[in-house]
């Protein structure tokens, strides 16, 4: 019998150069039979930078409906809330602008498992441009896992653990994850309320790993599908900010995930000291970096983080 597939709403939050809506668009026009599985594009515009429908239309023409909805709140969270709010369809594709569609993009597959009763969030394996892999998911702030960041031991174990999965041909088959990073990711409108929507008291980051929190609690699985590649911009979307703002967002964000998680007041204290902990020693270690290669750039990364230490941790 033949597989019938509910077609999907692709939401975009918009934000930074007008550049990576355009170039986001322009790539997923010319992926093979899209409108297949997509037929609806909503974007939500968090960017001053004067995007317009005439913009949008000259890209899409008739291939896709789609709606350009101006978001004055300018956070992450409302837009992704407005954008899955207004979309006709049960599944949603929540991403970034800063993402590049191969053409070979396969929409169906994602599909096919987030049409499994029991999974909440599909994820694929992103790409850096250069094709190289880059991380799709990530792991909660618990106690062990902010104590491994604390001398990045866990970049070692993520290292080892992915070169296990390549070893015995098994990094490409589908598997279970904390959670799914928001640069892009499906899910269903469900599954999306039940989980209480995207947190709109996190105002950069974090975000998706509260939402996977929830899915999960709710008893649904968030997976990746690596056979499924797409390109992603690393921070591309976020790169008006200066460096000492965008540290600070991220370290406040990981703190806010932690505390919301958090069962006892003593587990988020131990957390956040680890976390804390974390931040000194990346501070010695560029510190070191530049005492040993005399290179400005980690003097300056140095005082940053130091920075951040007072605003945060003071």
């Amino acid at each position: 019998m033949k597989q019938i597939f509910n077609k999907s709403s692709l939401i975009i939050v918009n934000y930074g150069k007008v550049d990576y809506i355009i170039s986001a668009l322009n790539s997923l026009y010319y992926v093979n039979d899209i409108s297949k599985y997509m037929d609806e594009i909503i974007i939500v515009d968090n960017s001053n930078e004067n995007l317009s429908e005439n913009t949008i239309k000259h890209i899409v023409k008739d291939k896709f409906f789609f709606k350009l909805i101006p978001n004055n709140n300018n956070k992450y969270s409302s837009a992704v809330n407005i954008g899955v709010d207004n979309a006709k369809n049960n599944i949603v594709i929540i991403s970034n602008n800063d993402i590049i569609f191969p053409h070979n993009f396969n929409l169906k597959l994602l599909l096919e498992y987030i049409n499994k009763p029991d999974v909440g969030v599909v994820v694929p394996q992103f790409l850096n441009i250069d094709g190289s892999l880059q991380t799709s998911y990530g792991w909660f702030p618990t106690f062990s896992r902010t104590l491994l960041e604390i001398f990045m031991i866990n970049v070692f174990l993520i290292k080892l653990k992915e070169s296990v999965l390549r070893a015995h041909f098994i990094s490409e088959k589908p598997r279970k994850i904390q959670y799914a990073k928001g640069a892009f990711l499906v899910t269903k409108k469900v599954v999306f309320y039940k989980a209480k929507k995207f947190c709109e008291e996190l105002e950069f980051y974090g975000e998706d790993a509260l939402f996977s929190w929830e899915v999960r609690k709710k008893g649904f699985s968030v997976i990746i599908v690596p056979q499924v590649k797409l390109f992603h911009i690393d921070g591309g979307s976020s790169r008006k900010l200066n460096p000492l703002s965008y540290e600070e967002k991220l370290y406040r964000a990981k703190l806010k995930v932690a505390e919301m998680i958090s069962n006892k007041s003593l587990e988020y204290q131990l957390i956040r000291n680890n976390i804390k902990f974390g931040l000194y020693f990346r501070i010695i270690i560029k510190f070191l970096l530049y005492l040993i290669k005399n290179k400005k750039e980690d003097l300056d990364k140095a005082n940053c983080l130091i920075k951040i230490k007072k605003k945060i941790f003071n």
